[in-house]
């Protein structure tokens, strides 16, 4: 069957078709990698039509997104974003390019990052205002009936307000989980519209919960002794979320999947997360547009990270891990003996406080 090599004038993709598929006359097309259109013509430069050998069978074809001919079909969500150098992707001579053997440099992820961002600003900038909401509007309502309360039980002001602030911050807690799941969603996969994406937070929500309450317990944890603990644990097990949402492990088994990716490129992941804190912190301390470039940097950072994990995942193929045994039980002591350290610390300060007195 004659194929047709069709080159995106944008990124410089190339993807192979069958001559059938595309359409007839000048139309646009949409690269399946940086979601640019371009136009296409049958009789272009770009489309050079070749006859496979005959004992070669030709990979399925890729229906091509024109504008009045449909999208193409979505990709599954087991599938990272195409990172530039994709197993499956082709160089402009037709030939398949090699596998992925490191990570981008920071140029190109943040081009990605930036490509991707353009694309999805809308829907994750609703989902990242959605998190704030669902953290204040609980604490707002439930501080405010606590108020109202005590003014018919002024006696009891101060307990009604600290329940009040308590009860809100834990729901609004659960909340933002749900709105950071459904951002993670929508990172993750780029059909998923706002709707769609907390549709599947909320499906997963008790997963998110459990992974961030764990997460969170050994990075903290492993801050408190030291600091130094808690940064390798924060490059070990941010991608978790990832892996929740794409891979579908949970818990610790996401955790340590995370940790198997990173595992021998920990210095070139630390390097290209501090940048990008680092840019972070700059951007935040500009006077009145900090505000606002800290609100966009957020789903931005999702994405930047995300590319990341997508990278990782490439590199290293599908891994499997074994949630017992020394891998599981040392990160987990690290962060009970750094809670129990920040008590003891509190303890002792109680004790020299009542000793003065």
């Amino acid at each position: 069957m004659a194929t047709v090599t069709i080159t995106c004038s944008h990124c410089g993709f190339s993807k192979e078709v069958a001559v059938g598929v595309v359409p007839e006359g000048a139309v646009r097309v949409t690269c399946p990698r940086c979601k640019e259109s371009f136009p296409l013509e049958t009789d272009a430069p770009v489309a050079a039509v070749t006859d496979p050998p005959p004992l070669l069978t030709p990979p399925p074809p890729e229906p091509l997104a024109s504008s009045g001919a449909g999208t193409s079909s979505p990709p599954p969500i087991s599938s990272p974003y195409p990172t530039g150098t994709d197993q499956g992707a082709s160089g402009g001579n037709g030939r398949k390019l090699p596998p992925r053997r490191e990570l981008s440099g920071l140029g190109d992820l943040f081009g990605k990052s930036w490509e991707v961002f353009k694309n999805r600003i809308g829907i994750l900038l609703v989902l990242y205002l959605i998190i704030i909401a669902c953290v204040l509007v609980p604490v707002g309502l439930f501080l405010g009936a606590g108020f109202l309360i005590s003014l018919v039980m002024p006696e009891g002001r101060v307990p009604l307000l600290i329940g009040g602030g308590f009860t809100g911050g834990v729901i609004g807690l659960c909340a933002a989980y749900w709105g950071a799941a459904a951002l993670v969603f929508a990172v993750a996969d780029e059909t998923l519209g706002i709707r769609d994406s907390l549709v599947k937070g909320w499906e997963r929500l008790g997963s998110f919960i459990w992974l961030y309450s764990l997460s969170g317990f050994i990075i903290v944890g492993g801050f408190l002794l030291f600091i130094v603990p808690g940064v390798i644990f924060y490059i070990w097990f941010f991608f978790g979320q990832f892996v929740l949402v794409v891979e579908g492990d949970r818990g610790m088994a996401a955790l340590l999947k995370s940790k198997e990716y990173v595992r021998g490129r920990w210095l070139d992941v630390f390097f290209r997360v501090f940048v990008l804190w680092l840019i972070s912190v700059a951007a935040g301390m500009i006077p009145i547009a900090g505000s606002f470039l800290s609100l966009l940097f957020i789903p931005f950072s999702m994405i930047y990270h995300y590319l990341i994990y997508a990278e990782l995942r490439e590199i290293r193929g599908e891994v499997e891990v074994a949630t017992t045994g020394k891998d599981k039980n040392i990160p987990l002591g690290v962060g009970v003996l750094g809670h129990l350290a920040l008590f003891g610390l509190l303890g002792m300060a109680l004790l020299r406080h009542f000793a003065v007195h």
